[in-house]
């Protein structure tokens, strides 16, 4: 796939489709025409066929269903589809819906469907396309959703209305119980949960796995060798790959805490060991949801080098003030990651001879296998104390005190996201993707919004009006709207003081000549001061803030040129896409139209380009349209 997420080459089947459908055009045009004659498929509970439009309509066969009646003898036509919408939208494109109108005759029909559809938690599978389909665009694969809302009206023909809406087979498995302990027993050599050490100080308490934190810890202490020892005390600073992963990425990472650490869910190591800090990849901990978690019905959860991408080019890829440096973590204590400059990764503690007794990233084993400078945000690392404080905020018990505690599993991984956020002032903004290829939807992906442009993709470009008048075979109409937030108005376009534009995006897009103002002179002092006073002040809540602060201020006040070098800048801008019924699009696929004004078709240099972010297909009154919500992302690769 070419270009990046928010900039996709849509597929060639896309290309291939539409210069075939323009020369249909000219070459048959009554071939062109019935071809966009539409059917669709609809299979509900035990795979029994609610509707299918090339065989008869519902419950039966026969060429045109207005016409056929049914065989119980009342005299009414058999149910008729009203309308189907198939459509990809949420966060990303990460869900996808399905919403259909069914009319029915009699009071029999109706019985007989709603046994077979109208009941929430149903199964269905659904396709649709064109009757005379001669290409993968021209027909969608079987799609499978699961039932969750009905409704249905008796009109004034005394005829019944029915409605029902899906969602996408896979997306419940998000709701997943992140607390579940259903599974816990899969996690060890044995068919029930094993024990950890509970509690080093003392008595060393031994328990059986009973919560994910307990799960995390039992996976640490068992590839460390500490599942039989009197104090946690593996190597300082340490890169450590879980077995029950397999590959050879670091998994987790166990440092030195700073001398006044005191964290409320700290781990108990030992009465004379010196505490630690344990930090799990965020490849590995979605890993782990995805094995266990999410076990009962498979969903893989994708993190990993070549899906979860940031800035690559080594560590200094953004500008303070007039110096580039690394974007390191606000707060290292929570989330945490190897820059990939040993300067920005030591945090020394003033100059006591102890130079270990802060965290010191520089000093870990597998530092260069263990740095995002690559680009590979799947690295980052989330602490112990990160999750424990996590675990606390969701706990809820009974008037038993019985521990009753739920948290859907995207909620968990949002909180997580919405952590490493913070703590990189917006440079990281992490999110699941449901993947695009993966019908079922049980594939899912963890992506950056802030993911960097790659190389220029091919272009998919509408023609409505070519020069032979005939059309390009797929075009129905274009719109293009401004869509400014009403909160962002004056600062996108009249210099509101704070803005990190200045209302030069504007300026560049219309005079590439044009002076960018400059950042401030002093950002890069105030960075390493901030940098440095987290462990002058053991990482104190006041430090924390401060290096957050100036973190922010780095990301926002980055110039529109160079921050569309780094990504693909979001615009105020849309354009929708009404189309003759085609399948393929995606979220993130590149579009344009030849009828739009210059500086929106600019073919290099500082330019806008249009993102699909939500596609919708219809079937009504036998005909099949596609349309596109697409977004405005400024680029300059």
């Amino acid at each position: 796939m070419a270009g990046t997420f928010f900039f996709n080459e849509a597929d060639a089947s896309i290309f291939s489709a539409i210069t075939r459908r323009k020369g249909i055009i000219s070459s048959n045009y009554q071939k062109s025409v019935m071809e966009r004659n539409a059917w669709c498929k609809i299979v509900g509970k035990g795979d029994a066929v609610v509707y299918d439009a090339s065989a008869g309509g519902i419950f039966g066969t026969g060429r045109s269903f207005e016409a056929t009646y049914t065989s119980g003898g009342t005299g009414k036509p058999k149910p008729s589809l009203i309308s189907l919408e198939v459509t990809v939208e949420g966060s990303a494109g990460s869900l996808r819906r399905c919403n259909g109108k069914l009319l029915c005759h009699d009071l029999e029909s109706f019985n007989k469907l709603e046994d077979l559809l109208l009941l929430p938690k149903t199964e269905i599978k659904v396709s649709y396309g064109y009757s005379h389909a001669e290409d993968v665009t021209d027909k969608s694969p079987i799609l499978e959703f699961t039932v969750y809302d009905y409704s249905f009206t008796l009109n004034d023909a005394n005829n019944i209305e029915v409605g029902f809406k899906a969602v996408g087979k896979g997306q419940e498995i998000l709701e997943a119980n992140a607390l579940n302990t259903a599974w816990l027993k899969e996690i060890g050599p044995l068919a029930f949960p094993p024990f950890f050490v509970a509690d080093y100080n003392y008595s060393n308490e031994l328990r059986q796995v009973s919560s994910l934190m307990d799960a995390l810890d039992y996976m640490v202490q068992r590839q460390v060798g500490a599942l039989d020892t009197s104090g946690f005390e593996p190597k300082l600073n340490s890169c450590w790959t879980y077995d029950g992963r397999g590959g050879s990425q670091t998994d987790f990472v166990i440092m030195k805490a700073p001398s006044d650490y005191d964290a409320p869910g700290k781990q108990k190591v030992g009465v004379l060991t010196k505490d630690r800090i344990t930090y799990y990849s965020l490849g590995f901990l979605c890993w782990l949801i995805s094995t266990y978690i999410c076990s009962e019905e498979f969903t893989d959860i994708i993190c990993d080098g070549d899906t979860t991408v940031g800035r690559k080019g080594g560590p200094f890829n953004w500008m303070a003030g007039t110096t580039k440096v690394p974007l390191s973590s606000g707060d290292p204590i929570m989330v945490a990651w190897i820059t990939g400059n040993k300067s920005w990764d030591n945090y020394t503690d003033g100059g006591d001879s102890d130079d270990a007794d802060n965290l010191r990233f520089d000093l870990i084993d597998k530092y260069s296998g263990s740095s995002i400078a690559d680009g590979d945000l799947s690295k980052i690392l989330i602490s112990r104390d990160c999750m424990s404080a996590l675990m606390m905020k969701y706990r809820e018990v009974d008037s038993e005190g019985k521990d009753i505690s739920k948290i859907p599993v995207k909620k968990i991984l949002g909180d997580i996201f919405a952590t490493i956020e913070d703590s990189s002032g917006g440079g990281i903004k992490l999110f699941l993707f449901s993947d695009p290829e993966d019908v079922t939807g049980k594939r899912m992906l963890v992506k950056n919004g802030n993911e960097p442009p790659a190389k220029k993709p091919k272009v998919v470009t509408f023609d409505p009006l070519p020069s032979d008048g005939k059309g390009d075979g797929v075009t129905v109409a274009i719109k293009l709207t401004g869509k400014v937030p009403k909160g962002h108005q004056a600062e996108a376009f009249g210099s509101t003081p704070g803005s990190g534009d200045k209302g030069s995006i504007i300026t560049a897009l219309t005079d590439d000549q044009e002076a960018v103002p400059e950042q401030e002179a002093g950002l890069y002092a105030r960075y390493e001061s901030a940098h440095n006073n987290l462990a002058y002040n053991d990482f104190d809540a006041d430090s924390i803030s401060g290096l957050k602060g100036t973190l922010k201020e780095i990301v926002g006040n980055e110039t529109p040129e160079d921050a569309a070098k780094n990504k693909a800048m979001p615009y105020p801008l849309e354009m929708e896409c009404l189309l003759h019924g085609i399948y393929g699009f995606k979220f993130g696929d590149t579009v344009s139209s030849k009828h739009l004004p210059k500086r929106y078709t600019k073919d290099s240099g500082f330019r806008v380009g249009f993102t699909v972010t939500g596609v919708t297909d219809k079937i009504e009154s036998n005909k099949w349209t596609t349309e596109l919500k697409t977004t405005c992302r400024i680029i300059n690769n």
